[in-house]
This record gives C-alpha cells, sequence and structure tokens, in this order.
C-alpha cells in the first residue's frame, strides 16, 4: 500500500488539483486533464488565475496525451482567464497585469489564436514599456517605494 504524503493528508484528497498532479506524475495524463478541468470550473468565478492555471494544465496534459484538437479549446480558455486576471489587477498590480497579458498571450498562442495574441503581446509591452525605463527617455511612469529610515542620513 502506497504511503499518503502530507499534502494527501491534509487534503484528505479532496482538492481536484491535488489528484490532478499525483496523476498527471503517474503518467495518467487524460484522467489528470479531468481533474483539471473540474478544478478550473471551481475557480471559474473566485480565482481567474487558479481557474487559468489549472486550465492550461489541462491543456499541456492533453496535448502529451496526443490530444491536442482537444487541448486548443482548454489553451483558449486559459487564455481567457489570464485576460481576465490582467484585467482584474490593472489597477493595484500593473507588474501583476504584465504577467497576465503575457500568459494570456502565449496561451492564445499555444490555441492558435495569432491575432489575439498579437494585440495582448502589444497591450503587455504597452505596459511593461510604463513601468520600466527605456533607452533615452525619462524615468519610468512607475518607480518603486522605498520608505527612508531616519538616521540613515535621510533625516
Amino acid at each position: 500500500m502506497k504511503k499518503e504524503t502530507w499534502v494527501e493528508k491534509v487534503s484528505g484528497e479532496r482538492s481536484e488539483w491535488i489528484k490532478a498532479t499525483r496523476l498527471e506524475r503517474e503518467g495518467r495524463l487524460e484522467e489528470a486533464a479531468k481533474h483539471y478541468i473540474n478544478e478550473a470550473k471551481r475557480q471559474e468565478d473566485k480565482n481567474p488565475a487558479m481557474a487559468a492555471l489549472s486550465y492550461l494544465s489541462a491543456a499541456k496534459c492533453l496535448v502529451r496525451a496526443g490530444k491536442r484538437s482537444e487541448a486548443l479549446e482548454y489553451f483558449r480558455l486559459a487564455g481567457h482567464k489570464y485576460r481576465e486576471y490582467a484585467d482584474s489587477t490593472s489597477s493595484v498590480a500593473p507588474s501583476s497585469t504584465v504577467w497576465g497579458y503575457r500568459m494570456a498571450a502565449k496561451c492564445y498562442m499555444w490555441a492558435e489564436d495569432y491575432e489575439e495574441a498579437e494585440k495582448l503581446t502589444e497591450i503587455a509591452d504597452a505596459i511593461s514599456g510604463k513601468l520600466e525605463p527605456v533607452e533615452g527617455e525619462e524615468g519610468p511612469l512607475f518607480r518603486p517605494y522605498r520608505v527612508r529610515r531616519k538616521g540613515r542620513g535621510n533625516d
């Protein structure tokens, strides 16, 4: 009998994500994909980043299982959820927004929707250009905030 991992003990194997990762490690890719999809659906309205990661993981399992045409749908869904995540972080975490758009673009590219991938890459590049200095221009629009401490020549 296989000994339970600490994660399985803590989760009681209730987590679709944990089941999926275990099945993926065992090479049971189609079963793993089903559990990733279940987790994605569970996270749909709660956590777009986790839903996106779950759809992406399902798609990658399906590709490895030789089911590329079926995987395209899940790459597209992952792209949609990463875009939703990026949109939701735009006012609070611009770096996360850039990451979300870049992940969405990759997913759309894997889904063979090159037009959408290019559009999202352009959005990510535009935001990124405001975050990082470009040679020959002034500093970035957003700068890291550092607290100045008293007693270090700053008072």
